[in-house]
């Protein structure tokens, strides 16, 4: 343990000699660095344990995710009995909680391969989060002593591991390492001796009154800090930490009040009222010894070992009263602690208090332990107040008036050492340095004071040692554990254990170990349906692993494993409906006739597999139709539509889904048109509807052929006698008639040789025609042509033609030009006669051989200017 950290940071105060009789396995303060420790990492190696200031501590805060051992030197655990292991802790920030182990076979070489080919064993820790505590404080916590003395071995490490997150990582701080063994060795030699009563607790006084003092209430390391190791427990749900209270704590069942140990301290402003808060209980009352409370003279004021947490309300109510039995109560709290008289008491008048039944040994091996601690002075303390010298009878030995001593006794042996009180005397040995040796050795108090049955201390202290030996020989199957020192062992051989006789002497016991060892095996076995295995004439229907009990020749366990795997025969059926046939694939067999068939085959795995085959076969069909139509069918059996005559066939399919063909013989015949052209004068009476027509246009009549298909009539008919010019040409509208052309200006005298359709006038005039056809004769009206002999479109004034008319020589006068000009003569019909360039400057001749008529004259400059005339060839 370091002073300065006892000093300053812990606030705790050394008393000067050492702990009597007490071995130290090991310590290590880091003062000096790491010493002979060892730091591993096996995560991010920015973050490893380091010295600093006095303690290790590594932080894996904000950095990746870390993996850091902090091991001890090799400990020899086999030179010592009753081993502690203690350790100084702080913490920050979140994260998970550092861990504990220890290995029996790490060779100590500082690699990560040496750490993780070892076995580590883990040691449950009471760390609790700091960081997440509402009072949450800098202070080094002290954790819990750990017995370890079950650890044996000439080479263990004991090893810190850290690790953290990425996103969660404490940083740790690790102080004051030590092992601590032999605490009661002088009293143990002392009982070996036979000595007991008033002398034993002389002895134990002498071991236990050296301690470290904390503050009572402090900036540093004080009671309510202790508080967060002695007394803590989780409540009834599991959900959070409370503080463990006798006065309102209910063991066997529910409802007791939860005392934060932060929130809930009483600071003196703690309302009235049983469950509000809870503040710190002098067992022994300091008025007993006068109330002194110098630090660290009166250590009893600050000893941890009779300090408890308990409810406000309560403890004003117990005030400085004396343990005792409760006849009448004046108080009573929720969980039965009582204040109250009792007249058979020799104080009759006062008033006590009476715990529940679960905490009166707790009571009494507190006030136990402050008689031994406090033997040096308490003898003085019996005078000082009323209550005290009712409880005390004034010496240093037996301590307590004769009713009051009956009364522990009684408690003690009724209300047995809890898991609570070991884990309270763990907790105050890493503060304080000393224990309750009453907690730890129940029958010492017999030893000093006697029993409640009435037993004197000196009948119940063993007497002198005899040493005695013994041997056994054992055979066992695998492992064998030794009632002697509990120790397992796994290979045969001699062990001898150290004991304590009847007569508290050493009794060296030898065992002569045979071991041997058991067997196992395994087979896996595929079967189909079922397997009965011969191991166990077990028959196994599922697939599994089984195993069977069996026994070697040497008696031990042999363990047959099965791992069997069953596969089952199969069965399955499947209903087809096919068209003509069907080929099953499970047999290639194929079948024409609907029916029920099976077939035998063979799963995968090797099983039988009945098939069955529901089979209904439809058969296809077929047919034919004939038809005869008009031009085109189309066929409802396909939607096709045909023209032709022929045998067509489409492939259907019937209600069941099978083929049906279908064939049609179609004959096709196709109906008829004709048309005729008509002229007629007036009117035409049509023979193919008997209808007269009065007017020219397009008539139809729907008749029937022999075939009795439609036949379509069309009559072109035209009723006229109208006359239409083109240019000099006139031309009778009616076709497929007798013509003659009239002169309307000469009376309508005819023109001799003019019986055609077409008529060109060879001078200006008013012509008509005269139509004559189908019986009738009109005469047209008169069209009048007055430009004979005028020319189009003049290019110049100065061009002539003549003679016009001519008898077949014609001369074209056109004055001097610079350019060439195009010729061209033409008649009625627009057959071009002449086409020829010349050049304008000179007289140009042509002789006209056609026949007499009209012609058309046209001169075309290279510009684009045109000339035209026309003249009459006689």
């Amino acid at each position: 343990m370091k002073l300065l950290y006892a000093l300053t940071v812990g606030a705790f105060c050394l008393l000067s000699q050492a702990i009597y009789a007490q071995s130290t396995v090991h310590s290590e303060d880091f003062n000096a660095g790491i010493g002979a420790w060892t730091s591993i990492d096996i995560l991010d190696p920015t973050d490893v344990w380091n010295a600093t200031a006095g303690y290790m501590e590594i932080n894996g805060y904000g950095g990746a995710n870390d993996e850091d051992w902090l091991i001890s030197p090799s400990l020899n655990m086999d030179t010592q009995t009753e081993e502690y292991l203690m350790f100084d802790y702080n913490d920050f920030y979140d994260g998970g909680l550092i861990e504990l182990y220890y290995s029996l076979d790490y060779t100590g070489g500082g690699t990560v391969a040496d750490l993780q080919n070892a076995t580590w064993t883990a040691i449950p820790l009471s760390v609790f989060d700091i960081n997440a505590t509402a009072c949450f404080s800098t202070l080094f916590q002290r954790h819990p002593a750990i017995d370890v003395s079950g650890i044996s071995g000439t080479s263990v490490h004991f090893a810190f591991k850290y690790t953290g997150t990425s996103t969660a990582a404490k940083r740790y701080r690790i102080d004051n390492f030590r092992i601590e063994a032999d605490y009661y060795g002088s009293v143990q030699a002392q009982i070996a001796l036979g000595v007991g009563c008033a002398a034993l607790k002389t002895e134990i006084y002498n071991t236990i009154k050296t301690q470290s003092v904390i503050e009572y209430t402090s900036s540093q390391y004080d009671v309510w800090d202790a508080f967060l190791h002695t007394d803590r427990r989780l409540n009834d749900l599991g959900t959070a930490t409370i503080v463990w209270d006798m006065f309102t704590d209910i063991p066997s069942g529910t409802g007791e009040f939860e005392f934060d140990h932060c929130g809930n301290r009483d600071n003196g402003s703690c309302p009235n009222g049983e469950g509000l808060c809870y503040n710190r209980e002098h067992t022994l009352p300091r008025s007993w010894w006068g109330g002194g409370t110098s630090f660290p003279a009166d250590t009893q004021n600050f000893d941890l070992h009779h300090l408890t947490p308990s409810d406000r309300l309560m403890n004003s109510a117990k005030l400085n009263y004396p343990p005792g039995e409760i006849i009448t109560a004046t108080t009573t709290g929720s969980n039965g602690f009582k204040v109250g008289t009792n007249p058979a008491y020799p104080c009759p008048s006062m008033q006590y208090f009476e715990p529940m039944d679960e905490f009166k040994g707790d009571y009494a091996r507190m006030f136990f332990f402050l008689a031994t601690r406090y033997e040096n002075q308490i003898a003085s303390w019996a005078s000082i107040n009323t209550q005290g010298d009712c409880a005390l009878d004034g010496t240093n030995y037996t301590v307590f008036e004769p009713w009051l001593l009956d009364l522990l006794l009684t408690w003690h042996a009724n209300d047995a050492v809890s898991a609570k009180e070991i884990e309270r005397n763990n907790a105050i040995y890493s503060i304080q340095g000393n224990r309750n040796p009453f907690i730890d050795n129940p029958s010492w108090v017999g030893y000093i004071w006697g029993d409640n049955l009435g037993n004197s201390c000196s009948s119940l202290v063993p007497g002198p040692c005899t040493p005695t030996s013994g041997s056994e020989s054992v055979t066992a199957c695998d492992s064998y554990t030794w009632t002697a020192n509990s120790m397992t062992y796994t290979t045969s051989g001699a062990y001898t254990a150290t004991l304590t006789n009847a007569s508290g002497c050493d009794s060296v016991a030898t065992l002569n170990l045979t071991i041997n060892n058991s067997t196992s095996g395994s087979e896996f076995v595929t079967a189909c349906n079922s397997y009965t295995w011969i191991a166990n004439s077990m028959t196994y229907t599922t697939s599994g692993t089984y195993t069977a009990n069996l026994t070697t020749a040497s008696g031990c366990d042999s363990v047959v494993t099965l791992n069997l795997t069953i596969n089952n025969s199969t069965s399955g059926s499947e209903s087809v409906t096919a068209c003509n046939s069907y080929t099953w694939s499970a047999n290639s067999m194929t079948y024409t006739t609907s029916g029920t068939y099976t077939a035998n085959l063979t799963t995968a795995s090797g099983c039988d597999s009945v098939a069955t085959l529901n089979l209904t076969i439809n058969n296809s069909t077929s047919g034919s139709e004939s038809v005869t139509a008009c031009n085109s069918y189309t066929w409802t059996a396909n939607s096709m539509t045909y023209t032709t005559s022929g045998a067509y066939t489409a492939n259907l399919t019937t209600a069941s889904g099978c083929d049906s063909v279908a064939t049609l013989n179609l004959t096709i015949n196709n109906s008829t048109s004709g048309s005729e052209s008509v002229t007629a004068c007036n009117s035409y009476t049509w023979t193919a509807n008997s209808m007269t027509y009065t007017t020219s246009g397009t008539y139809t009549a729907n008749l029937t052929t022999a075939s009795g298909c439609d036949s379509v009539a069309t009559l072109n008919l035209t009723i006229d006698t109208s006359v239409s010019q083109t240019d000099f040409t006139l031309t009778a509208n009616q076709a497929g008639a007798t013509y003659q052309w009239v002169d309307c200006n000469n009376n309508y005298a005819e023109i001799v040789g003019e019986t055609f359709i077409d008529f060109t006038p060879s001078a200006n005039g008013s012509y008509a025609v005269v139509v004559s056809g189908n019986g009738c004769s009109d005469t047209s009206s008169c069209v009048i042509i007055n430009t004979i002999g005028i020319h189009e479109n003049a290019l110049s004034q100065t061009i002539t033609i003549y003679p016009n008319p001519t008898s077949g020589k014609l001369f074209v006068d056109i004055p001097s030009r610079n350019e060439d000009v195009i010729i061209r003569i033409s008649n009625t019909l627009g057959q071009v006669i002449v086409n020829q360039t010349f050049h304008p400057e000179e007289e140009l001749t042509f002789f006209i051989d056609s026949e007499s008529a009209f012609y058309l004259l046209e001169i075309e400059t290279q510009n684009g200017e045109m000339w035209k005339a026309s003249f009459v060839k006689n």
